[in-house]
C-alpha cells in the first residue's frame, strides 16, 4: 500500500473535503491518504509535523495553502502543491502589530475561517502567534532546496482564488522560484471541489506514484 501525506492549510481539518474526495478516488488503487491536524502557531506546528515522515513514510507529500510551507520542511518523498500560500507567513508577520487591537484580531480570524467542516484547526491571530511566522517562508524554501535538491515540484492554482488577489498565493512568485513548467492554472478556487479533485488532482497523484490509468 502506498501512502499520501496531505498537509492541510489554515483552518483545515482531518476531515476536509479535498482529502475526503482524494481518499475516495484513491481507494481502488490501494493508496491511503493520511491527514493530521496541527496547531495554527508555526513554532508548535513544526514540532507536530516534522515527525510525520518517519511515522508514515509517505510516497507523496501534498501541501495545501499554508500547508505548502510545512510540506516543504519534509523530505523523503516527491511533493505536490495545491494553491501554495508561500507568501502568507510574511503577511501574517507584517500584520502582527495590527492584531494587537482586539477588533482587528477577530477580523483576521474571521477572514481566515473557512467555515466548514465544523471541527477544524483553531485560528489564533494574536500578536504572539503571528510573530512566530517571521522565518517560516525562508526556512521552508531552504529546507526544500536542501532535502529535495533534484525535485521538480508541481503546483495547482485557481483563477477564482481570492487569496491570489490578497498576495498570499502567487503563481508569479512560484514561477520565479521553480520555473515555467512547475504549475498549472485552472478554473477553480482556493480549494478543489469533487470533480476538480477527480479530473485535475487525481491524475497527477497517480502519475507521481507511478500508477497507470485513472
Amino acid at each position: 500500500m502506498k501512502t499520501v501525506l496531505f498537509v492541510h492549510g489554515v483552518g483545515g481539518s482531518e476531515d476536509g473535503y479535498e482529502m475526503g474526495y482524494l481518499r475516495e478516488f484513491l481507494a481502488p488503487y490501494d493508496v491511503r491518504v493520511v491527514v493530521k491536524d496541527y496547531t495554527f502557531d508555526p513554532d508548535k506546528a513544526r514540532a507536530q509535523i516534522l515527525p510525520w515522515v518517519e511515522e508514515y513514510r509517505p510516497d507523496l507529500i501534498i501541501g495545501e495553502s499554508l500547508g505548502a510551507c510545512y510540506a516543504m520542511l519534509l523530505g523523503g518523498a516527491p511533493h505536490l502543491f495545491i494553491s501554495p500560500a508561500i507568501n502568507a507567513p510574511k503577511a501574517f508577520y507584517i500584520h502582527r502589530k495590527l492584531s494587537r487591537v482586539p477588533f482587528m484580531q477577530r477580523f483576521y480570524e474571521r477572514i481566515l475561517d473557512p467555515g466548514q467542516p465544523p471541527v477544524r484547526q483553531k485560528i489564533d491571530c494574536s500578536p504572539e502567534s503571528l510573530s512566530h511566522f517571521r522565518n517560516l517562508r525562508r526556512d521552508a524554501l531552504e529546507a526544500f532546496a536542501r532535502l529535495s535538491p533534484d525535485e521538480k515540484p508541481f503546483a495547482f492554482f485557481g483563477t477564482w482564488d481570492i487569496l491570489v488577489y490578497l498576495g498570499f498565493v502567487s503563481p508569479f512568485t512560484w514561477r520565479r522560484l521553480f520555473g515555467k513548467g512547475s504549475f498549472a492554472i485552472h478554473r477553480c478556487g482556493h480549494v478543489m471541489n469533487r470533480e476538480q479533485v477527480r479530473t485535475l488532482l487525481l491524475p497527477k497523484v497517480l502519475e507521481i506514484l507511478g500508477i497507470g490509468g485513472n
